[in-house]
C-alpha cells in the first residue's frame, strides 16, 4: 500500500462457502492518527485512522519489550516479536476459519 503499511487477504476456500480474513498493517510513527507504533485492522486497505489493536514499543528499568493493545483488553503483558507475530497470526487465519492444534 505504501512504504509504511501493507495489507494481506486469506481466503479458506476449504470452509463451507469460503470464508475469508483481512488484515492491514500500518507503522504509525510520525502519522498523526498515532495508536501505537504499529497498528492493524481486521479490514483490506484500511486507513491509518482506523484500528483494532496496536502494538507499541515499551521498556522499563531494564529492558525494552512490546505490548499488545486490540483495545477489548486492560492486561498488561510483554511480547517479543515472535510472540507478537504469533498472537496476531493466529487471530488473523481464525477469522478465515484455519484453526491450528
Amino acid at each position: 500500500m505504501s512504504d509504511n503499511s501493507f495489507t494481506c487477504t486469506v481466503v479458506n476456500r476449504g470452509y463451507k462457502g469460503g470464508r475469508d480474513a483481512h488484515i492491514t498493517v500500518h507503522n504509525s510513527k510520525g502519522s498523526r492518527h498515532h495508536f501505537g507504533d504499529i497498528n492493524y485492522s481486521w479490514q483490506s486497505h484500511s486507513e491509518s485512522n482506523t484500528s483494532n489493536g496496536h502494538v507499541k514499543v515499551d521498556a522499563d528499568e531494564y529492558n525494552m519489550f512490546l505490548s499488545l493493545n486490540d483495545f477489548m483488553s486492560s492486561e498488561k503483558k510483554r511480547y517479543d516479536a515472535k510472540q507478537v507475530a504469533d498472537v496476531l497470526w493466529l487471530e488473523f487465519t481464525n477469522q478465515a476459519g484455519i484453526e491450528y492444534d
